[in-house]
């Protein structure tokens, strides 16, 4: 085999390397190309990977949703499966920009100054005894599009509708930060602040974005 090919193939297993099996199978099966940077999202550990050729993945912690993972309309569940990302808002914008239908109106969230915790945190409460903040979507949208008909795309073959971009799926910010690393979300996928921004500089439109069943295989 010529150097320039073994060259290749060393560069994509090391490019391969770290991502899900089922992951790169369901790419094989569906003819789909595997795009320079790929976004694993892994609800077992509420963790988010970034792939980039070449280079170690980055991991952020982040918040699926509250009720488990799930494609159906007005489940409030986080769908599963190959997507990827359809639109980018907010680029340019401030840290906590908040978005109305995904419309920055020029309000901006900051988090709340440091203050001593209610006694019932203070003995040993978790953080979710507090009173939940309105979900509020923050800094920036990354708007996925599911890419399995009939799954996470359109309709199931009861007809209820399994889309995910109909469904305004995002990878975005939140001013819930505290409880990022949780399942607390509304079937989105919430991240701090400052690492949306960041995960939003280095991904481009199409990148793929695998969202793992919780087995952690991302098998169904």
């Amino acid at each position: 085999m010529p150097p320039t090919a073994l060259a290749w193939l060393a560069a994509g297993f090391f490019a391969m390397k770290g991502l899900p099996q089922a992951f790169l199978e369901h790419l094989g099966e569906r003819g789909v190309a595997r795009t320079a940077r790929v976004l694993i999202v892994r609800p077992s550990n509420q963790t988010l990977l970034l792939f980039e050729n070449g280079r170690r993945p980055v991991a952020w912690p982040v918040s699926t949703a509250e009720k488990g993972l799930g494609e159906k309309q007005h489940s409030y569940q986080t769908p599963r499966g190959l997507h990827r990302i359809r639109k980018k808002i907010g680029a340019g914008l401030p840290k906590g920009a908040i978005f109305d239908s995904r419309e920055f109106q020029g309000e901006i969230w900051r988090p709340p100054p440091p203050r001593p915790p209610p006694p019932f945190v203070a003995v040993g409460r978790a953080v979710e005894a507090l009173p939940p903040l309105p979900d509020v979507v923050t800094s920036r949208i990354l708007w996925l599009e599911g890419l399995e008909p009939g799954k996470n795309a359109g309709a199931d073959e009861e007809g209820t509708l399994v889309d995910s971009y109909e469904r305004y799926i995002y990878i975005h910010g939140t001013n819930s930060e505290k409880l990022v690393g949780k399942p607390v979300s509304r079937g989105c996928i919430r991240m701090h602040n400052d690492a949306v921004i960041a995960l939003f500089d280095r991904v481009e439109l199409g990148d793929l974005v695998w969202i793992e069943d919780t087995k952690g295989d991302g098998r169904r």
